[in-house]
């Protein structure tokens, strides 16, 4: 299967925005087998809560997309227990997608967080 190219952009088009609004911005690589390699520039590079902001943010929605395998940031030290543990704590569910498919304004109320801190 491959990567949606509409909700890919979509999901982007959800998430930069806020790390934007923090001098920060991303990219996202997408490979043939559907692996999304994600990389942060601007103020998100020497942001500490990067991890946060990935975990609970970036890739809860990117992987939200049809297709996406995996989603990874080679800037992100932390370990996949830790990410998950982020997650939980930020209320991110994980039973079942993200609402891509939403007008704006209504997954904004649902988004599991809204910008670094």
């Amino acid at each position: 299967m491959t990567v949606d190219p509409d909700q890919l952009q979509e999901a982007l088009q959800f998430v930069r925005p806020r790390l934007r609004g923090h001098a920060g911005d991303m990219t996202a690589t997408v490979s043939d087998e559907g692996d999304v390699l994600i990389e942060f520039y601007g103020a998100c590079e020497s942001c500490p809560s990067m991890a946060v902001t990935y975990a609970g943010l970036v890739q809860t929605y990117v992987q939200a997309v049809p297709g996406v395998r995996s989603v990874s940031a080679p800037q992100i030290h932390a370990s996949p227990a830790v990410l998950a543990s982020i997650r939980r704590r930020l209320g991110v569910r994980s039973d079942g997608p993200v609402p891509l498919g939403l007008p704006t304004a209504q997954r904004h109320r649902e988004s599991p967080m809204e910008t670094c801190a």
